[in-house]
C-alpha cells in the first residue's frame, strides 16, 4: 500500500484515442488555510476544452487536481481536493469524457471531512477502478460539516456513517491511499464508476438511505 501527496499544476495523461491535459492555474494571493485553483482548464487535441473558475459567492470551487487516471478510450477520472478553512477539506472526484467535438464532465463526487484525518481510497486492476470512502468516527468535531455528494444526491454524516463498509485489507491486487490521511483506512465504502457515473452500490445503502431516496 502506498500514500502519496500530490499538488500538480500541469498534468497530462494519454490513451490509445485522446490525450488529457489538465492545466491549473493558483491564485495570485496568499489565502491562508484557504486552498483552491483560481481557474481550471481540461484539453484534448480537436475538441473544445472545459473550463471552471472559482466563484465563492456562487458556490464554484476549482480543484486541485492530481494525475488524471485514463478509464477507456475517452473517459478519464479526476481526483482532487480544495479547503474553505475551518479544520475540514473536501475531495473530488470528476469523471471527463472526450467525445462528439467536447470536454465534459459527466459525473462528480464531493466528500467533505476533518482535515489530515481521512480521504478517498482508489483501487485499481485490469478489470476495474474503484473508489472508497474512508469510514467517519462514532463520533468527534465539526460532524455537522462531514457530507458526501454524488451528483445532485447529498449525504450527511450520519448517512454516511449507515453505508456499507468492508476490511480494506481484503482488497486486492493494490490499493492507493489518496492524499495521505494519517492512518492506514481499515473500512471503506466502495463507489462504483460506471459509464453513467458514480454510483453507491444497492448492497451498500442502508434503510436512512433508501428512504431518502423517496424524495429524491
Amino acid at each position: 500500500m502506498r500514500v502519496f501527496v500530490v499538488l500538480w499544476a500541469f498534468v497530462t495523461v494519454s490513451s490509445s484515442a485522446s490525450e488529457l491535459r489538465v492545466h491549473v492555474e493558483f491564485p495570485n494571493e496568499d489565502t491562508g488555510t484557504c486552498h483552491n485553483a483560481e481557474r481550471v482548464r481540461i484539453e484534448s487535441d480537436g475538441a473544445k476544452p472545459y473550463e471552471v473558475e472559482t466563484d465563492l459567492a456562487n458556490g464554484t470551487i476549482a480543484p486541485l487536481f492530481s494525475n488524471p487516471i485514463a478509464l477507456g478510450r475517452e473517459r478519464f477520472l479526476l481526483l482532487g481536493w480544495s479547503s474553505m478553512g475551518g479544520g475540514n477539506h473536501t475531495f473530488h472526484a470528476w469523471l471527463v469524457s472526450v467525445k462528439h467535438g467536447s470536454v465534459s464532465v459527466y459525473s462528480r463526487l464531493e466528500f467533505t471531512c476533518r482535515r489530515h484525518h481521512y480521504g478517498l481510497v482508489l483501487q485499481e486492476n485490469n478489470k476495474q477502478v474503484r473508489l472508497g470512502l474512508n469510514k467517519p468516527p462514532e463520533e468527534g468535531m465539526a460532524l455537522c460539516e462531514w457530507s458526501l455528494d454524488i451528483n445532485r444526491k447529498h449525504f450527511d454524516w450520519d448517512e454516511i456513517r449507515k453505508l456499507k463498509y468492508i476490511d480494506v485489507g481484503m482488497v486486492e491486487p493494490k490499493v492507493l491511499v489518496l492524499f495521505a490521511p494519517k492512518e492506514t483506512p481499515s473500512n471503506v465504502c466502495w463507489i462504483e464508476i460506471g459509464s453513467n457515473g458514480f454510483k453507491i452500490p444497492k448492497n451498500a445503502r442502508q434503510s436512512v438511505v433508501k428512504k431518502q431516496e423517496q424524495v429524491w
